[in-house]
Protein backbone atom coordinates (compact mmCIF):
# COMPACT_ATOMS: atom_id res chain seq x y z
CA UNK A 1 0.00 0.00 0.00
CA UNK A 2 1.26 3.44 -0.90
CA UNK A 3 0.90 6.29 1.54
CA UNK A 4 0.69 9.84 0.26
CA UNK A 5 2.01 12.46 2.64
CA UNK A 6 0.94 16.08 2.65
CA UNK A 7 4.38 17.11 1.46
CA UNK A 8 4.28 15.03 -1.73
CA UNK A 9 0.87 16.17 -2.96
CA UNK A 10 -0.27 19.65 -2.04
CA UNK A 11 -3.24 21.65 -3.22
CA UNK A 12 -1.03 23.71 -5.54
CA UNK A 13 0.82 20.85 -7.24
CA UNK A 14 -2.18 18.57 -7.82
CA UNK A 15 -3.80 20.69 -10.58
CA UNK A 16 -0.42 20.99 -12.33
CA UNK A 17 0.07 17.23 -12.12
CA UNK A 18 -3.41 16.59 -13.51
CA UNK A 19 -2.76 19.08 -16.31
CA UNK A 20 0.53 17.35 -17.15
CA UNK A 21 -0.99 13.87 -17.12
CA UNK A 22 -3.86 15.05 -19.30
CA UNK A 23 -1.53 16.44 -21.96
CA UNK A 24 0.77 13.43 -21.67
CA UNK A 25 -2.10 10.98 -22.23
CA UNK A 26 -3.33 12.99 -25.24
CA UNK A 27 0.15 12.93 -26.78
CA UNK A 28 0.55 9.19 -26.16
CA UNK A 29 -2.86 8.49 -27.69
CA UNK A 30 -1.95 10.65 -30.68
CA UNK A 31 1.23 8.64 -31.22
CA UNK A 32 -0.57 5.33 -30.76
CA UNK A 33 -3.50 6.08 -33.04
CA UNK A 34 -1.79 8.08 -35.78
CA UNK A 35 -2.69 6.92 -39.27
CA UNK A 36 0.23 8.43 -41.16
CA UNK A 37 3.82 9.54 -40.68
CA UNK A 38 3.00 13.24 -40.45
CA UNK A 39 0.60 12.91 -37.51
CA UNK A 40 2.99 10.48 -35.83
CA UNK A 41 5.76 13.06 -36.19
CA UNK A 42 3.63 15.92 -34.84
CA UNK A 43 2.39 13.99 -31.81
CA UNK A 44 5.89 12.63 -31.09
CA UNK A 45 7.28 16.17 -31.07
CA UNK A 46 4.40 17.25 -28.84
CA UNK A 47 5.29 14.36 -26.52
CA UNK A 48 8.92 15.52 -26.45
CA UNK A 49 7.93 19.03 -25.43
CA UNK A 50 5.44 17.76 -22.84
CA UNK A 51 7.97 15.45 -21.16
CA UNK A 52 10.72 18.08 -20.90
CA UNK A 53 9.46 19.29 -17.47
CA UNK A 54 10.10 15.79 -16.13
CA UNK A 55 13.80 16.37 -16.77
CA UNK A 56 14.12 19.79 -15.12
CA UNK A 57 11.47 19.58 -12.42
CA UNK A 58 14.02 20.06 -9.61
CA UNK A 59 15.16 23.39 -11.14
CA UNK A 60 18.76 22.60 -10.21
CA UNK A 61 21.55 23.79 -12.47
CA UNK A 62 22.41 20.24 -13.52
CA UNK A 63 18.76 19.47 -14.23
CA UNK A 64 18.39 22.52 -16.48
CA UNK A 65 21.59 21.53 -18.30
CA UNK A 66 20.23 18.00 -18.74
CA UNK A 67 16.92 19.39 -20.05
CA UNK A 68 18.74 21.47 -22.64
CA UNK A 69 20.75 18.45 -23.71
CA UNK A 70 17.52 16.42 -23.88
CA UNK A 71 15.92 19.03 -26.14
CA UNK A 72 19.03 19.33 -28.35
CA UNK A 73 19.18 15.57 -28.91
CA UNK A 74 15.43 15.23 -29.39
CA UNK A 75 15.16 18.12 -31.84
CA UNK A 76 18.21 16.91 -33.78
CA UNK A 77 16.70 13.45 -34.10
CA UNK A 78 13.36 14.97 -35.04
CA UNK A 79 15.01 16.98 -37.81
CA UNK A 80 16.40 13.76 -39.27
CA UNK A 81 12.97 12.14 -38.97
CA UNK A 82 11.43 15.13 -40.74
CA UNK A 83 13.90 14.71 -43.61
CA UNK A 84 12.89 11.03 -43.79
CA UNK A 85 9.20 12.01 -43.93
CA UNK A 86 9.95 14.41 -46.78
CA UNK A 87 11.81 11.60 -48.57
CA UNK A 88 8.85 9.27 -48.09
CA UNK A 89 6.36 11.87 -49.28
CA UNK A 90 8.42 12.50 -52.46
CA UNK A 91 9.34 8.91 -53.38
CA UNK A 92 6.46 7.03 -51.79
CA UNK A 93 2.89 6.63 -52.82
CA UNK A 94 1.52 8.03 -49.57
CA UNK A 95 2.55 8.84 -46.01
CA UNK A 96 -0.21 6.58 -44.63
CA UNK A 97 0.86 3.43 -42.87
CA UNK A 98 0.12 0.60 -45.28
CA UNK A 99 0.83 -3.10 -45.31
CA UNK A 100 4.11 -3.70 -47.15
CA UNK A 101 5.30 -0.12 -46.81
CA UNK A 102 5.09 2.84 -49.13
CA UNK A 103 8.44 2.46 -50.88
CA UNK A 104 8.75 -0.37 -53.33
CA UNK A 105 10.39 -1.55 -56.51
CA UNK A 106 7.12 -1.33 -58.40
CA UNK A 107 6.65 2.31 -57.45
CA UNK A 108 7.24 4.42 -60.60
CA UNK A 109 8.56 7.38 -58.59
CA UNK A 110 11.13 5.32 -56.68
CA UNK A 111 14.68 5.39 -58.07
CA UNK A 112 15.90 1.81 -58.50
CA UNK A 113 19.58 2.69 -58.03
CA UNK A 114 19.31 3.41 -54.29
Amino acid sequence: MVEVSEKSVSATTLPAALWFHGLFSKAINGVAFSANAITLYLFYEFLTLITTPLVFHTQAKAAIHAARKYLYYSISGAALAFIAIIFISIYGNTTNFTYGGVLGVNNPGFPNDI
